[in-house]
């Protein structure tokens, strides 16, 4: 009887002792499968604000732009193309202005959709000679398409006041050059509205 109820006692102690190992594995297994789904988690939040940002940038609507005057711009185009350069360079830009031209090039594959504002800014006298345009080209359809191009330029005439939304580049882009009396500055065209 005694050795019956010595080997009882032992096996009630080893039980207690087994399941308190278990519990202890279950706990860490719990907490590893806990933060697994954490990291997860995080991982698939970190990718959605990622691809969100990204998105954003692909929104017109969505970017914050710069707004100026188109003969703020040329005028600082008469006095300092370089000065120019710096200050406009590297952003998105809603440029004022009046309108000049507004085309779509078939002669290009793709169609080049070409928009040129008006030289309003008087030049000063040492630079009466001096000619600046502000041109803004759309090559393939990525911010707009040849139809919604069309469209918008269809009610547009020369002399109409717009707002050309687009982006200037860096200036070894070439977003600003001069060629004799000619100063330009380039911009990539995003979208053209009436005012």
């Amino acid at each position: 009887r005694k050795i019956l109820c010595g080997m009882l006692c032992a096996g009630l102690i080893a039980a207690v002792l087994t399941g308190c190992g278990k519990s202890s594995e279950n706990e860490t297994k719990k907490t590893t499968e806990t933060e697994t789904v954490a990291d997860i988690e995080t991982s698939d939040a970190e990718t959605e604000t990622a691809e969100t940002e990204e998105d954003d940038t692909k929104d017109p609507d969505k970017i914050s732009y710069q707004e100026y005057a188109a003969e703020e711009i040329q005028a600082d185009m008469y006095s300092d193309l370089d000065a120019a350069a710096k200050k406009y360079a590297d952003q998105y830009v809603a440029i004022t202005g009046i309108l000049e031209e507004a085309e779509a090039n078939e002669n290009f594959v793709p169609v080049a959709k070409i928009v040129r504002l008006k030289t309003t800014a008087e030049s000063t006298d040492s630079n009466e000679n001096t000619y600046v345009e502000i041109t803004a080209y759309a090559w393939d359809d990525e911010w707009l398409t040849l139809d919604d191009y069309k469209n918008a330029i269809a009610d547009m005439q020369p002399g109409d006041e717009v707002i050309l939304r687009g982006y200037i580049g860096s200036e070894d882009q070439g977003a600003f050059s001069s060629d004799g009396p000619y100063r330009g500055c380039t911009v990539d065209l995003i979208d053209i509205k009436k005012k």
